[in-house]
């Protein structure tokens, strides 16, 4: 049996409770991995409320940890992996528990030695900016890219519909705009007309990581995870989670969770400070003391430092 995070009905953070369930089992085409550390993502704080509707008991979106098995035998037993939706969280448990099971289009080998918390603040942030910068605005050498107010060749839009107006207003001609995030909410555009509102050559697109990423059009392999943790590893980019809280039923919630959508993953801004999981220790939170104001990363640690914890 494994110990996992439910969501025991919709609401708030006080609905999520630990409890235990059976070891999950990897089918053709998937990969069962051992859970080093999971994130907290805003797009949970949905799944948890009721936003979207009926969804896995299970949350979660991405984790690190080590394989447990691969039934293609493509992957060895301890390799050190990351994965990322895949339906996790949505159409299939997701990632807070010990174990999860993840279509193998989703998971990507890594080389590095990064703590699991470390690690586990990589994979969705990153490969959701890497596709949207890359892809979608096609970034190049000497393009900008926004710096809200100024006029700009490219701008990565992570609040979403309620600023999608003055998003197309801020880049210059023939800039491109990306939609990638929805920090400001669901609700549409009122009276969005296209000829009014969408200035001439503007090109205007969308990033839904969640729906696409790890599919045959833009698969997980076409991001380079591996040489990002390289740069993470090497301080090059600046990816730390917070301090760690122990895997547990907390009335409160989850740190930096306000009860509701808000902040999330789209907006995180990573803090320096952490505590390294002691040797024995049962599953941890890595997360913040939020306050709701600042968009806030939290990660979860399922283990010991270096190796995922097994019971």
């Amino acid at each position: 049996m494994e110990r996992a995070i439910v969501i025991s009905t919709h609401g708030g953070p006080e609905v999520l409770t630990v409890t235990e369930l059976p070891d999950p089992v990897a089918g053709p085409g998937e990969i069962l991995i051992r859970v080093g550390a999971f994130g907290l993502n805003h797009a949970e704080a949905y799944t948890r409320s009721g936003a979207w509707g009926q969804v896995a008991a299970v949350p979660g979106i991405e984790c690190a940890g080590l394989v447990e098995a691969d039934p293609s035998g493509e992957l060895p037993v301890g390799k050190r992996v990351v994965a990322i939706l895949g339906g996790m969280g949505r159409t299939r448990n997701g990632s807070y528990a010990e174990l999860v099971t993840v279509p193998a289009t989703n998971v990507a080998a890594v080389e590095t030695r990064l703590p699991w918390a470390d690690l586990a603040a990589v994979p969705e942030v990153y490969a959701t900016a890497y596709s949207a910068l890359n892809g979608n605005l096609a970034l190049g050498a000497g393009e900008t890219l926004l710096v809200r107010g100024a006029v700009v060749d490219a701008l990565l839009d992570l609040v979403g519909n309620s600023v999608l107006r003055d998003s197309l207003a801020a880049v210059g001609p023939r800039g491109r705009v990306c939609q990638a995030g929805f920090l400001g909410g669901f609700a549409p555009v009122v009276d969005f007309d296209p000829i009014a509102d969408l200035p001439s050559g503007v090109r205007l697109s969308f990033f839904g990581s969640a729906f696409v990423l790890g599919s045959r059009a833009f698969p997980l392999s076409a991001v380079p995870l591996d040489a990002i943790c390289a740069q993470v590893e090497a301080g090059v980019l600046k990816a730390p989670p917070h301090p760690d809280l122990p895997l547990r039923r907390d009335r409160r919630g989850p740190p930096g969770d306000g009860g509701g959508p808000g902040p999330g993953k789209d907006g995180r801004h990573p803090r320096p400070t952490r505590s390294r999981p002691r040797r024995g220790r049962r599953s941890r939170f890595v997360g913040p003391v939020g306050t709701g104001a600042v968009p806030s990363p939290v990660r979860v640690n399922a283990g010991v430092a270096g190796k995922p914890g097994r019971r």
